[in-house]
């Protein structure tokens, strides 16, 4: 496999590609790392071309994409899972034309097709997430130096919000246990977060530094895979 890079992509990101294009049957030819600007709608992180069989990984979309924050999750964090599931989720359109060639005619998978690359997607993340934990901004390749500019800027009005994301650089911690939870759909009612937190406090799962709970990156990827029972 060919591996292009237009901008410079995580190592890590780099291996996991090739770590999942070992499992289709026929292997894809090309990654292209590359950036999709204004022709490239804000949701389109990746795609596979059949046709070339090439994969095109967006590294600007997925800088972007606000799905992640949304959830509660960090902002550093939430562009990492970006890459990883732009990943992820084209291979998983890989195998699923492999298994079932019809879908190579469509321009753009029906729903259902496209809602499982999603599910599939976080629950390879969540298989490998021991393996796939953020590196520090330095060794995010292109992202990272697009990050440091990004807080530089905000820098100046707003230091204390920089050093709090620069203070887990490169470590365990994912975000705001409280807000994951809320977020996640897996803790519907006021007691049942309250356990989760009460775990925390007792060391049994995240991390609470001072007065403050955070979940790592292994328990959010589980919380948001919907196949993933140990909540």
């Amino acid at each position: 496999m060919n591996i292009l890079e237009q901008v410079v992509a995580p190592k890590r990101i780099r291996e996991f590609a090739i770590r999942l294009n070992a499992e289709c049957r026929k292997q894809i030819d090309t990654i292209v790392f590359t950036i999709g600007g204004e022709r490239t709608g804000r949701d389109t992180l990746g795609r596979w071309v059949p046709e070339l069989n090439t994969m095109y990984l967006y590294l600007d979309k997925c800088l972007t994409h606000p799905k992640w924050m949304e959830k509660g999750v960090s902002f550093i964090t939430g562009i990492w899972l970006n890459l990883l599931t732009a990943v992820a989720h084209e291979f998983v359109h890989v195998w699923q034309s492999e298994d079932e060639p019809k879908l190579l005619k469509f321009a753009r998978l029906p729903d259902d097709y496209e809602q499982e690359a999603v599910d599939v997607a976080i629950d390879i993340i969540d298989d490998f997430s021991e393996f796939l934990q953020p590196p520090k901004i330095e060794d995010m390749g292109w992202i990272g130096q697009e990050i440091v500019l990004m807080l530089n800027k905000l820098f100046l009005s707003r230091p204390d919000i920089v050093q709090g994301m620069l203070e887990f650089n490169g470590t365990v911690v994912a975000g705001d246990a409280d807000a994951i939870a809320l977020l996640s759909d897996k803790y519907e009612d006021k007691g049942s977060k309250e356990r989760l937190l009460q775990q925390i406090d007792e060391g049994r799962m995240g991390k609470k530094i001072g007065d403050k709970r955070y979940l790592t990156f292994q328990e959010t990827v589980g919380l948001f895979n919907s196949n993933h029972v140990e909540v």
